[in-house]
């Protein structure tokens, strides 16, 4: 039904049809309930509530295990997730010896709001590393990873001073925004006009076109060592979105991960094994793998 409407509404009123459509693209879907063991992990984590633009966030901590090299790890997941969908990376964390956290971003989970956008986000991440850092790694999915690395890098952009963190983890990175809002209005079926409107609205909200905000062409970006995972047959999210964040940093490894698509590659053993051992390792640009 909503496909037909956006098709046919959006001819006659491209304007009205282009400025709904964008409020409902920065609308994410909250996903109903949450699995046995994740909900476990959860009820076993210390509660913390950061606010961000004004909305109270959810935040998940499990301290590391006593000793004085104790270092924390920040879990920051995609769009339309929740801290849940990342809990199998809680264990293993640990019993490396690394203390956890873990949010559910603004408009996400059990936190307030109902529209976000990946500025937002990267400023609740800014917030979030504030109220728990220091941080030595962050580890973060698809849209996540967008504003993870935005927290890190473009705090210009943002308003607010960029977050100190020494290692990145990128699954299935999304480098330039404007693949959301473009995926958006392929799938509902919106004509070119009230998808020009889409744009040009969001030029005016964020001052700048949303290609502008790609990770890749962040004037100075960052550069702590960073290991992007993607999987070249990534449905959602194309694998040269990797590649081009990968081009960009001079302390990037891009790992190609076959067969695991865009939201399994977040919870794969083998793919927490991998970047745990990168998290781990001392060497400033050591691949996954460990020493």
């Amino acid at each position: 039904m909503a496909r037909g409407y956006f098709r046919s509404a959006g001819r006659l009123a491209p304007r009205r049809v282009g400025r709904q459509a964008i409020r409902l693209c920065f609308t994410p879907a909250r996903r109903p309930g949450v699995a046995a063991p994740a909900r476990e992990l959860l009820d076993r984590a210390e509660r913390l509530s950061v606010m961000a633009g004004g909305r109270r966030m959810r935040v998940y901590r499990w301290p590391a295990r006593p000793g004085p090299s104790a270092k924390t790890v920040l879990l920051v997941h995609g769009w339309t997730s929740c801290a849940a969908r990342l809990t199998p990376w809680v264990e293993p964390l640990l019993h490396r010896g690394f203390g956890v956290v873990a949010c559910d971003l603004p408009a996400h989970g059990d936190s307030e709001g109902t529209r976000t956008n990946g500025l937002e986000m990267a400023t609740a991440v800014g917030a979030v590393a504030e109220a728990v850092g220091p941080l030595h790694g962050i580890v973060s999915h698809s849209a996540g990873a967008f504003a993870a690395a935005m927290a890190v890098a473009g705090g210009h952009l943002l308003g607010r001073p960029p977050i100190a963190v020494e290692r990145l983890v990128m699954i299935a990175a999304v480098d330039n925004p404007r693949l959301h809002v473009t995926a958006f209005a392929s799938v509902v079926g919106l004509p070119g006009a009230a998808y020009r409107e889409m744009l040009g609205v969001t030029e005016k909200t964020f001052g700048h076109p949303m290609e502008a905000f790609s990770l890749s062409r962040i004037p100075g970006g960052w550069r702590q060592p960073t290991l992007l995972i993607h999987d070249p047959a990534d449905p959602e999210v194309p694998y040269s979105q990797a590649e081009a964040v990968a081009a960009a940093r001079p302390n990037a490894i891009l790992l190609p991960v076959d067969g695991l698509g865009h939201h399994r590659i977040a919870r794969d053993p083998t793919v927490i094994a991998a970047a745990i051992d990168f998290l781990s390792s001392h060497r400033p640009g050591a691949e996954c793998g460990g020493e």
